[in-house]
């Protein structure tokens, strides 16, 4: 790879830009995971309204019609919610199929904002800095009646890049684990997520980000001081994160390994972790807060049961149950679970791939900087902590699973953002001969991989002709 010059970076930009593309064209309008719901809150966020609306009915709970619930939503131009639903009928349903046809009905769709019909969704417990900066290219194109589809494929086109974006500089300043952090980077699951209208290209770029630049101030020696810009870099990239997901909060405490040598004194480093601690923590208490408050009544909220708090025993029983039943399904959402989690990747292509970046976690020349037993712990640790908080937020948000003892709600995709610290901890740098083979090797199945993620979700959603709608 050296011989030719190709740098790490400029190879995850071209790739990324390649499928990530392709990505978005190929999947149907809305037929990623909430993306109906996304655009629902970005429209929203566009036209001023910070909040929801709560409507109380009746008749609702088949089981007790007389019973009154409250559900959480807001009144959106007709368009947009028709367009949303159009081909909605294929999720979760392999056996139907949409076309190249109805996306196109889908995407000729007018807004109709002069008809505001109301539309439930969960509570929005986002800000708009979560969406930045599809929120305000949506905003402009709100201003001139833009059919909803063509807001949902610029809105994709703008997490993409905000997502190669944040990556690429992250992949260029981390001082280790470069090719653990471009075959993370490029999972099939990942380019799909980057594609689509969500919060998850903002909050993994960030996070690769964030964690590329933390090792940086740990291991770079050319970093001799910890300077008031490097300071301010690390809170501004601390305080994206933690507005896009607080459960990823603890990849903050990497700045308590950067050495004593690098601040003036010992005394100037607890001060400034203590405040981007506190500052970050306020942050996460003020939404949990807000979205505590504006979701009061709802009966889904009612219904939650927090098992962290009520019973914390059973609720690392449950935890360990979880990871045991559904050990597979968080293997395949780690790789290649596309659609609305409906689509799988084949197993033996989510096995190789993991092989694969196991493989670049043992390449000796991305390895020179030798981490100690002691800080491939506190690596470990970080990312337990960071996973038990998602078991935590979800135990809250959702039930319990009360037949089979587990927790429903997390996704595999949900680990990949610590997936570069977990891999750097496990890393063995061994393979010194043929690097370049090895290298070569791995980015051909990479791109494999990505055909066949690729050839999977066109013959799932669509006709073999193309031409049909069921």
């Amino acid at each position: 790879m050296e011989k030719y010059k190709i740098k790490i970076e400029n190879l995850f930009l071209i790739l990324c830009l390649l499928w990530g593309f392709l990505f978005i064209v190929i999947n149907p309008p809305f037929q990623a995971s909430d993306e109906d719901s996304h655009l629902y809150k970005i429209y929203g966020f566009t036209q001023g309204s910070w909040t929801f609306k709560k409507l109380s009915l009746n008749g609702i709970d088949s089981q007790n019609p007389t019973k009154k619930i409250t559900i959480s939503g807001q009144y959106l131009p007709a368009g947009l919610v028709k367009s949303s639903r159009l081909n909605k009928r294929i999720i979760t349903h392999p056996e139907q199929k949409t076309s190249i046809k109805e996306s196109f009905d889908i995407i000729s769709t007018p807004l109709f904002k002069e008809y505001p019909v109301f539309i439930s969704y969960s509570v929005p417990s986002y800000t708009p800095v979560a969406y930045i900066p599809a929120v305000f290219i949506i905003w402009l194109l709100s201003l001139i009646n833009s059919p909803p589809a063509i807001m949902l494929y610029v809105g994709r086109l703008c997490c993409l890049l905000t997502y190669i974006l944040l990556t690429f500089f992250a992949i260029k300043i981390t001082p280790k684990g470069k090719w653990i952090l471009f075959s993370v980077a490029l999972l099939p699951m990942m380019i799909y997520r980057a594609g689509a209208l969500s919060i998850d290209a903002l909050t993994c770029g960030c996070a690769f980000l964030l964690t590329a630049y933390a090792l940086n101030l740990i291991y770079n020696d050319d970093i001799a001081q910890i300077s008031k810009k490097h300071n301010l870099i690390f809170m501004l990239l601390s305080t994206i994160l933690v507005f896009c997901k607080f459960t990823y909060l603890p990849l903050i405490l990497l700045y308590f390994l950067i050495p004593d040598k690098k601040f003036k004194n010992k005394k100037q480093k607890i001060y400034t972790s203590l405040v981007f601690l506190f500052t970050t923590f306020a942050i996460t208490f003020l939404q949990v807060l807000i979205t505590a408050i504006t979701s009061a009544g709802l009966s889904a909220n009612s219904m939650a049961s927090s098992y962290l708090v009520l019973h914390p025993i059973s609720f690392f029983k449950i935890i360990l149950n979880t990871l045991y039943t559904n050990a597979n399904e968080y293997i395949t959402g780690f790789v290649g679970l596309f659609g609305w989690s409906d689509t799988y990747l084949p197993k033996i292509f989510v096995f190789c791939y993991i092989f694969l970046i196991c493989m670049f976690s043992c390449i000796k020349s991305d390895n020179k900087i030798s981490i100690n037993k002691n800080e491939r712990i506190f690596f470990l640790t970080i990312c337990l902590v960071s996973f038990i908080a998602m078991y935590a937020v979800f135990s809250i948000i959702f039930q319990v699973d009360t037949k089979t003892g587990t927790l429903i709600g997390l996704q595999g995709r949900y680990l990949i953002p610590l997936a570069p610290l977990f891999f750097l901890a496990l890393s063995n740098p061994f393979i010194e001969k043929h690097e370049t083979l090895y290298k070569f090797t791995g980015i051909f199945l990479i791109n494999l991989i990505l055909a066949i993620s690729t050839f999977t979700i066109i013959t799932h959603q669509n006709c073999k002709k193309f031409d049909c709608i069921r």
